[in-house]
């Protein structure tokens, strides 16, 4: 059983105290044995959930090989989920920064690399997962591997834009990643990272289940290999007290156009968006969002 000693900090916003247990685990699938029980807690602070501690690398890679996200075959069927995406965002990266030196974090097979090449990028990418990052090396790309940005050799200041596309909550330490970022833009650089915001759906689930099993069951189906989840106006917090500027959320940001999703889809980005505009913007409920930001220029 993982070990369950409380953090010193919450991984999200770090706020040192108001921490408690979570009142599930999230059972992590390993290849070729049980799933490993991770603990969660949850911050009165930002309101946001994080697993501690999260699992080891070998764990991670067990899992890894236990879904098909990262299997080669599935590299083709990725882009066509996510083309829609990546061009919403290269669009939006033109309006802010034009080109640049661009960094794609968890890169995976490398065909947004692909895509921001050809529009005028210099595109890097970095990613954890060794198949997908010699997969994207042998179509061309430049990719480093490491299981940290930090450990991926960047200089401060390297980069214009900065993408993260679903990849946000599969970090270990989350604000520690949102300060890499930081570091690592230059002044006036972008940010954008597409987030899948479930955090109120989560808290919902959680509320109405009474029993511990089925908890932890339909949190662990509901969370997949995520490791932490926070609502889109706390995070808007915590990027602008790391020294972000001009944060905006952009709701129904679908990886498929929403005509074409399945129904139930189509329902929650409906939903969402009627409770958007009845709160004046102030609940934020899209399942899909994309997160803008800019590091502060010098002043």
């Amino acid at each position: 059983m993982t070990d369950v000693s409380a953090p010193e900090r919450c991984l999200l916003c770090e706020a040192s105290s108001s921490l408690r247990p979570a009142r599930f685990r999230q059972l992590y699938s390993q290849a070729q044995g049980p799933p490993v029980e991770i603990t969660w807690w949850v911050c009165r602070a930002c309101a946001g959930w994080f697993a501690f501690p999260t699992p080891s690398v070998e764990q991670i890679e067990r899992h890894l090989a236990s879904i098909r996200y990262n299997a080669p075959s599935q590299a083709d069927t990725i882009f066509t989920d996510k083309q829609r995406v990546f061009e919403t965002i290269l669009d939006g990266l033109f309006r802010r920064k034009k080109t640049g030196r661009l960094l794609d974090f968890g890169c995976n097979y490398g065909h947004f690399l692909e895509f921001a090449t050809g529009r005028g990028w210099e595109a890097v990418g970095f990613e954890p997962a060794p198949g997908p990052a010699d997969y994207a090396r042998q179509r061309g790309a430049e990719v480093r591997c490491a299981w940290s940005l930090d450990q991926a050799g960047f200089d401060d200041g390297t980069f214009d834009a900065i993408v993260a596309v679903d990849t946000f909550y599969y970090v270990w330490h989350p604000s520690d990643t949102l300060r890499t970022f930081h570091r690592l833009l230059r002044p006036g650089g972008v940010l954008v990272m597409r987030i899948s915001n479930k955090n109120a759906f989560f808290r919902l689930v959680a509320r109405l289940t009474r029993s511990r099993d089925k908890l932890d069951k339909r949190m662990s189906r509901l969370l997949g290999d995520h490791f932490h989840s926070i609502g889109m106006r706390p995070l808007a917090g915590v990027l602008a007290a790391i020294g972000f500027e001009s944060v905006q959320v952009e709701p129904g940001a679908t990886t498929v156009p929403l005509g074409s999703a399945p129904r139930r889809t189509r329902w929650a980005y409906g939903l969402a968006d009627w409770t958007r505009r009845l709160t004046a913007g102030r609940l934020v409920l899209s399942p899909g969002v994309l997160v803008w930001a800019m590091r502060r220029s010098d002043r």
